[in-house]
């Protein structure tokens, strides 16, 4: 009897709907057609994918202060600078030459940008959108060309101040050896002097001889 029951509503379901069957293909074109036509408006969106591998880096306070730990790099900075206002400043500047960009159409770039890290790697990609595949390229290679500049000039800067770090501390160090070759020296000639016979004109004579040993090998 519920077997009966069922085949009954079905079969009046499907009397219904052959019934308005002209109603029934009415709306599905309907929804096909302002599906297309909603489509045929939505603007194209283009896509340019460039991937990167970034050169790890020692930071400076790390170089200086600590030779021998072992190297780091903040990725996620390196992924901000990216969009940072300088590089998209010198990537305005090369897509509107020679004509100075103004703040906005810097600004405007960001919308069109964006950066994605692979996880657990060196790599990030930059994706940039736009709505012609010229737009995209141009936008792409502007982006990515501003990006490695800045990336250099920053690596270069970093290795310069290490550079003057390290050369300042090497330079205290000779005059520390130099102050203390003096005094030694003093001590020597003090020692000779009063004709001391007691083992310090020995000490003082390996002393002066070690410290010349450093202050050659500092420079």
């Amino acid at each position: 009897m519920e077997t009966t029951t069922d085949e009954l509503v079905l079969s009046d379901y499907l009397r219904v709907l052959l019934r308005r069957k002209t109603i029934v293909v009415f709306v599905a074109l309907l929804g096909t057609a302002a599906t297309w036509i909603s489509t045929g408006f939505q603007p194209s969106v283009y896509e340019s994918r460039t991937r990167l591998k970034l050169q790890k880096q020692m930071p400076l306070a790390e170089l200086v202060g600590g030779m021998f730990l072992p190297r780091t790099v903040n990725m996620d900075t390196l992924v901000y600078e990216v969009t940072s206002f300088v590089v998209l400043s010198n990537a305005a500047a090369q897509l509107h030459a020679p004509s100075v960009p103004s703040q906005e159409r810097i600004y405007g770039l960001a919308p069109f940008v964006r950066v994605e890290r692979i996880k657990d790697t060196d790599l990030m990609d930059i994706v940039i959108k736009a709505s012609t595949p010229s737009d995209s390229k141009r936008i792409g290679e502007a982006v990515v060309a501003a990006f490695i500049r800045h990336h250099e000039q920053s690596q270069a800067l970093n290795a310069t101040r290490a550079y003057r770090m390290i050369e300042e501390a090497r330079q205290s160090l000779m005059r520390g050896l130099q102050t203390r070759q003096k005094d030694a020296l003093t001590q020597l000639r003090m020692a000779q002097a009063t004709d001391d016979r007691s083992g310090d004109l020995a000490r003082l004579r390996t002393q002066k001889t070690q410290q010349e040993v450093q202050i050659a090998e500092l420079r």
